[in-house]
């Protein structure tokens, strides 16, 4: 039994690491039979709640008139991700309120988040205790991630 590690991350620096990112280090595990495998699923679930418990604060202009400033408050990454995705999708109900079903691909969505005066997101790190911002290019990374994550499931 063998669990070859391609670990990138040492797991007592779990605390300072992208879950994303860890997930994706552990994805590449070659086993026979299992071996180590529980551990490698242990911390993928410390990963998955570490990201589960980060507050998230999206901040949004949608024209350049300052008065269109708002901000939503999730309380996780994934459910931020789900509001912008809410959001876009209202938007889809709006324009074309007789279409029953809409669909809609990640170009489209890149271009309703790019086509916003400004969005940006704060994101509570519990190990400096403080809210550290994410520019839009990280929005649309996180949410093709996020969107690639649930199509998976």
């Amino acid at each position: 039994m063998m669990c070859e590690e391609k670990r990138i991350f040492e797991p007592q620096l779990l605390s300072f690491v992208d879950p994303e990112e860890l997930h994706e280090s552990w994805i590449g595990f070659e086993h026979e039979g299992g071996g180590r495998l529980w551990e490698c699923s242990q911390l993928m679930s410390v990963a998955a709640l570490v990201e589960a418990n980060r507050h998230t604060i999206v901040l949004m202009q949608s024209s350049p008139n300052r008065a269109t400033r708002t901000f939503m408050d999730y309380g996780s990454i994934s459910q931020a991700m789900d509001g912008i995705c809410g959001l876009y999708e209202r938007k889809l109900k709006e324009i074309n309120p007789t279409i029953q079903n809409i669909t809609y691909d990640i170009s489209d969505l890149y271009n309703f988040i790019d086509g916003l005066a400004d969005l940006s997101a704060l994101i509570f790190d519990h190990s400096i205790q403080a809210y550290l911002p994410y520019d839009r290019l990280w929005i649309k990374h996180r949410m093709f991630q996020h969107l690639k994550r649930l199509a998976s499931q």
